[in-house]
């Protein structure tokens, strides 16, 4: 029984522990980089000068069917369980859809989750230059819908570190909880 409970709490810990490590392989995470975008109060936004503790990144659009509603509920209930450490994180909505999503269109759909969040355009170039750095992808996709496109994009969201550096990737499939407690790792 004693090896049982042994063997289960090393299970947990060495499941845990990846999580808890900096990446020692720049390899693995991408670098990342400082951007100046457009900020959703229409302000010249940079990167670098505006991060907390936690930094949670994530592209998408407004506009989005699926992904973005569901991974912004996900950041939402996920930085709700963190308490009063809720204070040191910031969550970056980047948008790919520059030609739709205005300033007053990424406020207004952020204001919805209720989160310490800024929603970013730019030019597409701009947005291209962010998305390479990242090693994030999209892609438009024209469509019979009332939208007249759709776009497939990364459903990756990005942890970012005080200093700009990518510390984790949580994938679509991940849990609040989970991020939850990756992101307690980070901050404490």
């Amino acid at each position: 029984m004693k090896y049982n409970i042994l063997r289960i709490a090393l299970i947990c810990f060495s499941a845990i522990i990846p999580l808890a490590c900096s990446q020692k392989d720049s390899t693995k995470y991408p670098e990342g980089s400082d951007f100046t975008l457009t900020d959703h109060n229409a302000q010249p936004f940079t990167f670098y000068k505006n991060l907390k503790k936690v930094n949670l990144l994530f592209f998408g659009y407004t506009l989005c069917p699926d992904i973005c509603p569901v991974s912004m509920n996900k950041i939402k209930k996920a930085v709700s369980g963190l308490g009063e450490k809720e204070k040191d994180v910031r969550v970056f909505f980047i948008s790919v859809d520059p030609g739709r999503d205005k300033p007053e269109k990424l406020k207004t759909y952020l204001s919805f989750f209720e989160l310490d969040s800024v929603g970013l355009t730019g030019t597409k170039e701009q947005i291209d230059y962010v998305v390479r750095s990242f090693q994030a992808t999209y892609q438009i996709n024209q469509s019979d819908s009332k939208a007249g496109y759709l776009i497939d994009h990364t459903s990756i969201i990005y942890l970012v570190d005080d200093k700009g550096k990518v510390r984790y990737m949580f994938r679509h499939k991940d849990t609040a909880e989970n991020m939850t407690s990756v992101i307690k790792l980070m901050i404490n």
